[in-house]
Formats: C-alpha cells, structure tokens, sequence
C-alpha cells in the first residue's frame, strides 16, 4: 500500500472540548449542540472564513464499554473542527473581535476554555468511497 498523500488545500483545526466544572455531559451536549451551535455560526468572520464547522458527539454508551474493558475513559466532552482553506483563515476567526466579543462570553458557560487541547494539521485519506455497509 502506497502511503497517502497529505491533503494541504484543506486547513483543520480540532479543539478537545473540556466541560466547565459542574457541567453534566448531558448539559455540555446539549448546549453545545443546540445554543452554541446557532451562535457561533451567526458570525460573519465564520461565514466567510471557514468551509466547515463540525461538532464530534462523544458516545457515553461505547465509552463506559470500553473503560469497563480497561481503556482509559477521555475527559473531554466532544471535539470541534473548523476547516478552512487555510490556516491562517481558521485562525483568523478565534483572533477576531467578533469571536472574543460575543462568542467567548458563551463558551465561558459550560466549556472550561484552559484545558481545550487545539490540533492544527492535514488529513491523509487511506479508504474513501468503501463499499463497507452497503451488504457488498
């Protein structure tokens, strides 16, 4: 197998998303997902910069199986991607007056903003297009 190449013309950023002590995954979940969500995408820099904004949803179920099978549970409660063009256009979205003025603020309720752990890179694709699920 040949190695893949790394994809440059896509930026990502992924931010494990750490709870604001005393916030209950089902909170942080929740409000992510349905408040935060509408928020920080209304901001015109996220509009115009970013191509993509994701949330990856932790499964609690699969978790408490895996750590009863003794894999070291995550403390963190989701990952965010933001993906641009570029890095410098993901970056010029948290680096905006806009962001730190209206979107910090929220953070600040349920998410703890000095434990996220951010990963800037490029994705290397092995599989795309499996005919795995489809009953092939």
């Amino acid at each position: 197998m040949s190695p893949a190449p790394i994809d440059t013309s896509r930026a990502r950023l992924m931010a494990l998303m750490y709870p604001k002590e005393g916030v209950s995954f089902e909170q942080f979940d929740a409000y992510w997902s349905q408040e935060h969500s509408k928020l920080f995408t209304s901001l015109d820099i996220v509009k115009k910069n970013l191509t993509t904004y994701e949330q990856y949803h932790l499964h609690q179920p699969t978790i408490q199986i895996l750590t009863a099978q003794g894999v070291t549970p995550v403390s963190f409660y989701g990952v965010a991607i933001f993906e641009a063009v570029s890095m410098e256009k993901v970056l010029e979205v948290f680096t905006s007056d806009e962001y730190n003025t209206i979107v910090v603020p929220d953070e600040d309720k349920f998410f703890d903003r000095t434990k996220t752990q951010l990963l800037p890179g490029y994705l290397a694709r092995f599989v795309e297009d499996s005919t795995a699920g489809k009953g092939l």
